[in-house]
């Protein structure tokens, strides 16, 4: 199915989180006009038992066991649930949510909904996971939440076709090794050289520290690079047959692999950096300019965790 240009990778699907009615205490008080009672979402009070008309899996708890926990405003969430998915036919998936809105699909002991799919777009060659996320707490209202995780997957020349770009793309995926090797022994020899010089003490210094850092997640980077590229290349029949037969699957796995190996090389260019100021030490400026930032570093770190943890929970 094609949307603006886009390819849904299979269908979205629909899935709540529920937690049971006896999640919480009634207070005395309220136990003549109150029998149950729904609480926040923990995995201890996750609700498991089928509710509603019998004969339909959307009233069924199910496994999800390929996606993993999602983080929400209130709480995390298990990938398990209730859920189904949507249908090609636009008059049956309008019946079926009808139908579920007049048997309360969504109710007191409902306190979160997901929705996910998948695009995939040949022109960029860029997959674009969907996660809209709709919390509802005890006390009533809806928190809504909007998630869009993107990545590179491969090189197509036909998308028809599935057919590789074998010669550029194994030209590429040899110089960015090469180089990434090349890099790693020449952080390694130059670790040796200076513990050669110095001796093991070189490893308490911030610098002896730093190399000891980049050599470590040098190492990570080449494995989750080249990790990424198997996890391309073995799920490539699975993604054409999802496509093909309009089914829905989880892409958390590989998202979380990417975005790792995303992180790790960005952590990377911002060890290098700090790495290149040491050869810049050596002009008074940049000496300075160390002098000042020794000096506000606690400050500096302080604000640096403030508005990171801002970032990601705001």
């Amino acid at each position: 199915m094609r949307l603006l240009g886009n390819i849904l990778v299979g269908p979205p699907r629909i899935r709540q989180v529920r937690v049971r009615n006896d999640s919480c205490e009634v207070p005395h008080l309220f136990q003549s006009w109150y029998n149950s009672c729904y609480s926040y979402y923990l995995p201890k009070q996750e609700e498991k038992e089928s509710f509603g008309p019998a004969n339909n899996v959307a009233w069924d708890w199910r496994e999800q066991p390929t996606a993993f926990y999602k983080a929400g405003k209130i709480s995390y969430y298990t990938s398990n649930g209730y859920y189904f998915d949507m249908h090609k036919d636009y008059k049956e998936f309008n019946d079926l949510i009808m139908d579920l809105k007049k048997q309360l699909w969504i109710d007191r002991g409902t306190r979160v909904v997901f929705i996910d799919f998948v695009l995939y777009t040949p022109d960029a060659n860029l997959l674009s996971a969907v996660e809209l996320m709709l919390e509802m707490p005890p006390g009533g209202g809806v928190i809504p939440t909007a998630k869009l995780y993107n990545a590179t997957i491969f090189k197509m020349k036909m998308f028809k076709c599935f057919r590789f770009m074998y010669t550029d793309e194994t030209i590429i995926f040899f110089i960015v090794a090469i180089t990434m090797v090349t890099f790693l022994i020449y952080f390694i020899l130059i670790l040796l050289l200076d513990l050669k010089h110095i001796g093991p003490s070189h490893l308490l210094t911030f610098w002896g520290i730093l190399d000891l850092i980049i050599i470590i997640c040098f190492s990570a980077l080449i494995y989750s690079y080249l990790y990424v590229k198997y996890v391309i290349y073995r799920d490539l029949p699975a993604f054409i047959n999802i496509i093909d037969n309009h089914q829905h699957s989880s892409f958390d796995y590989f998202i979380m692999v990417y975005h790792t190996y995303k992180i790790l090389l960005a952590t990377m260019a911002i060890l290098c950096c700090i790495k290149l100021l040491k050869f810049f030490a050596m002009f008074s400026t940049v000496s300075m300019l160390f002098a000042a930032i020794g000096k506000v570093r606690k400050y500096f770190t302080s604000i640096s965790l403030h508005f990171g943890w801002e970032d990601y929970y705001g």
